[in-house]
């Protein structure tokens, strides 16, 4: 639900910024100089500063409030670490659009290459988040550690062991078939969580579904899939 809120508040400032001045940005370049709304709309008129600023003003808050909540231990009971992640990758896409609306589609020289810049670091930043939620983590939001999953994965072997008994042994066989090896460097195993995760989206009905098991442990996502076939 929080997603939906924070795409449909993106979405809303974006069209609004856009709806506004729809004119004037379809306007051939040459002939923006003559157009009604150009004190208004380029760079440097009332509307385009206003731009400029309240994005660099949402990039550098959404920067800030993130770094800070992470690397603060006094702030650690402040809200749940993905809320802040949420609200920084809000923020820091929202900047970019309003820097987009302040140079009214147009850049050129060596502004356009700290533009550009903007827009790849934004792009890995929304990169970063793919990756993020499918790592395994605590209820706390910290990543979970190999011996945090592995105590886990004991955890729920002994509970199933007590209720499906002799069951236990399909579940066990159906988790080796699936076991893969180990991916090795960094590229193939970019390659092996992408296509993991495409895999998971498309054969879950649920989206929700599916981000629950990309965030669950290996046992997890099995039983899961184990259950739901039964």
């Amino acid at each position: 639900m929080r997603h939906a809120l924070y795409l449909i508040a993106w979405i809303a400032i974006v069209a609004w910024g856009f709806s506004r001045g729809m004119g004037y940005y379809l306007t051939p370049y040459g002939q923006r100089p003559f157009a009604q709304q150009y004190e208004q709309l380029r760079p440097a008129g009332t509307d385009g500063l206003h731009y400029g600023a309240l994005g660099i003003l949402a990039i550098t808050v959404g920067v800030l409030i993130y770094s800070v909540r992470k690397r603060t231990r006094s702030l650690a009971r402040a809200g749940k670490l993905k809320y802040w992640l949420e609200a920084h990758i809000f923020l820091c896409s929202v900047g970019p659009a309003l820097v987009v609306l302040h140079t009214s589609f147009h850049v050129g020289g060596l502004v356009a290459i700290a533009f550009w810049s903007m827009v790849v670091v934004a792009l890995s930043g929304v990169f970063g988040r793919y990756v993020y939620v499918r790592i395994p983590s605590t209820v706390q939001g910290r990543f979970a550690s190999l011996q945090a999953i592995e105590r886990e994965r004991t955890r729920l072997l002994d509970a199933l062991r007590e209720d499906l008994g002799p069951r236990l042994e399909e579940i066990e066989g159906i988790i080796a078939q699936a076991r893969r090896p180990p991916t090795r460097g960094f590229v193939p195993a970019l390659g092996a969580a992408l296509l993991s995760g495409a895999a998971a989206y498309l054969i879950s009905p649920d989206s929700t579904q599916a981000e629950g098991m990309a965030r669950a442990p290996e046992l997890g996502r099995h039983v899961f899939e184990f259950a739901r076939h039964e």
